[in-house]
Protein backbone atom coordinates (compact mmCIF):
# COMPACT_ATOMS: atom_id res chain seq x y z
CA UNK A 1 0.00 0.00 0.00
CA UNK A 2 1.26 3.45 -0.88
CA UNK A 3 1.20 6.43 1.40
CA UNK A 4 -1.10 9.28 0.39
CA UNK A 5 0.05 12.75 1.34
CA UNK A 6 -2.00 15.82 0.60
CA UNK A 7 0.04 18.97 0.16
CA UNK A 8 -0.98 21.85 2.45
CA UNK A 9 -2.55 23.81 -0.39
CA UNK A 10 -4.44 20.73 -1.59
CA UNK A 11 -5.72 19.99 1.92
CA UNK A 12 -6.91 23.60 2.22
CA UNK A 13 -8.70 23.47 -1.15
CA UNK A 14 -10.27 20.14 -0.23
CA UNK A 15 -11.62 21.41 3.10
CA UNK A 16 -12.88 24.62 1.48
CA UNK A 17 -14.72 22.58 -1.14
CA UNK A 18 -16.33 20.38 1.51
CA UNK A 19 -17.47 23.46 3.43
CA UNK A 20 -18.83 25.06 0.26
CA UNK A 21 -20.85 21.96 -0.63
CA UNK A 22 -22.01 21.48 2.96
CA UNK A 23 -23.39 25.05 3.05
CA UNK A 24 -25.59 24.09 0.12
CA UNK A 25 -26.37 20.47 0.95
CA UNK A 26 -24.94 17.97 3.42
CA UNK A 27 -25.65 15.22 0.88
CA UNK A 28 -23.63 17.05 -1.78
CA UNK A 29 -20.72 17.35 0.68
CA UNK A 30 -20.89 13.64 1.51
CA UNK A 31 -21.00 12.75 -2.18
CA UNK A 32 -18.01 14.99 -2.87
CA UNK A 33 -15.96 13.29 -0.13
CA UNK A 34 -16.96 9.89 -1.54
CA UNK A 35 -15.94 10.96 -5.06
CA UNK A 36 -12.51 12.03 -3.79
CA UNK A 37 -12.09 8.79 -1.83
CA UNK A 38 -13.07 6.76 -4.91
CA UNK A 39 -10.50 8.64 -6.99
CA UNK A 40 -7.79 7.95 -4.39
CA UNK A 41 -8.69 4.26 -4.42
CA UNK A 42 -8.53 4.16 -8.22
CA UNK A 43 -5.15 5.89 -8.20
CA UNK A 44 -3.81 3.39 -5.67
CA UNK A 45 -4.92 0.50 -7.87
CA UNK A 46 -3.55 1.90 -11.15
CA UNK A 47 -1.36 4.95 -10.56
CA UNK A 48 0.15 4.99 -14.05
CA UNK A 49 -3.22 4.57 -15.79
CA UNK A 50 -4.48 8.13 -15.48
CA UNK A 51 -3.72 10.92 -17.89
CA UNK A 52 -0.19 12.22 -17.83
CA UNK A 53 -0.97 15.93 -17.87
CA UNK A 54 2.55 17.38 -17.66
CA UNK A 55 5.92 15.67 -17.34
CA UNK A 56 5.50 13.30 -14.40
CA UNK A 57 2.14 14.66 -13.19
CA UNK A 58 -1.02 12.61 -13.60
CA UNK A 59 -4.62 13.76 -13.38
CA UNK A 60 -7.98 12.17 -12.64
CA UNK A 61 -11.16 14.21 -12.94
CA UNK A 62 -13.95 13.74 -10.46
CA UNK A 63 -17.28 12.64 -11.81
CA UNK A 64 -20.09 15.18 -11.23
CA UNK A 65 -17.75 17.73 -9.65
CA UNK A 66 -15.59 20.45 -11.24
CA UNK A 67 -12.42 19.16 -9.59
CA UNK A 68 -9.46 17.03 -10.55
CA UNK A 69 -6.81 15.34 -8.48
CA UNK A 70 -3.34 16.06 -9.79
CA UNK A 71 -0.62 13.80 -8.45
CA UNK A 72 2.89 12.63 -9.02
CA UNK A 73 4.78 9.53 -8.09
CA UNK A 74 7.96 10.23 -6.19
CA UNK A 75 10.08 7.20 -7.03
CA UNK A 76 12.98 8.43 -4.88
CA UNK A 77 10.73 8.02 -1.84
CA UNK A 78 9.81 4.47 -2.84
CA UNK A 79 6.60 5.26 -4.68
CA UNK A 80 5.11 7.72 -2.25
CA UNK A 81 2.19 9.58 -3.77
CA UNK A 82 1.47 13.24 -3.28
CA UNK A 83 -1.93 14.55 -4.28
CA UNK A 84 -3.43 17.89 -5.06
CA UNK A 85 -7.12 18.60 -5.35
CA UNK A 86 -7.69 21.42 -7.79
Amino acid sequence: MYKITLRKRAAKEYLEAIIWYKERSSQAAENFVQAVNNAFSNIELQPEYYRNSYKHFHEIKLKKYPYAIVYFIDKKEQHRYYYCVS
